[in-house]
């Protein structure tokens, strides 16, 4: 009987270790996911910044280019009475008449 009872307090103890060493290994596995976690938001983190911030220069770079577009070169601008002579020299050309 002695020895009945003895290995029950053992096997109880056992148990009670191996919980407890459970529970250690359980809270030091959700301590290590807790920091994956956080390393894992910093680095997302990081990247949405890096994102952003080449979103935002490409579009600058965009706008810069379109009002480059849309501004008149002062080499190709022509004034009315310059395009009313060289439309009236195309007619004359194109008729056979002299222009001149």
């Amino acid at each position: 009987m002695n020895r009945a009872l003895h290995a029950e307090r053992a096997a109880v103890q056992a148990v009670a270790e191996c919980t407890g060493r459970a529970q250690d290994m359980l809270a030091q596995a959700q301590a290590q996911a807790h920091r994956i976690s956080e390393r894992t938001n910093a680095r997302i983190s990081l990247l949405h910044a890096r994102c952003a911030r080449a979103t935002s220069d490409h579009v600058d770079q965009l706008l810069r280019e379109e009002g480059r577009l849309n501004s008149p070169d002062p080499a190709h601008t022509v004034d009315d009475d310059t395009l009313a002579r060289a439309v009236q020299r195309l007619a004359a050309a194109l008729s056979g008449e002299d222009a001149s």
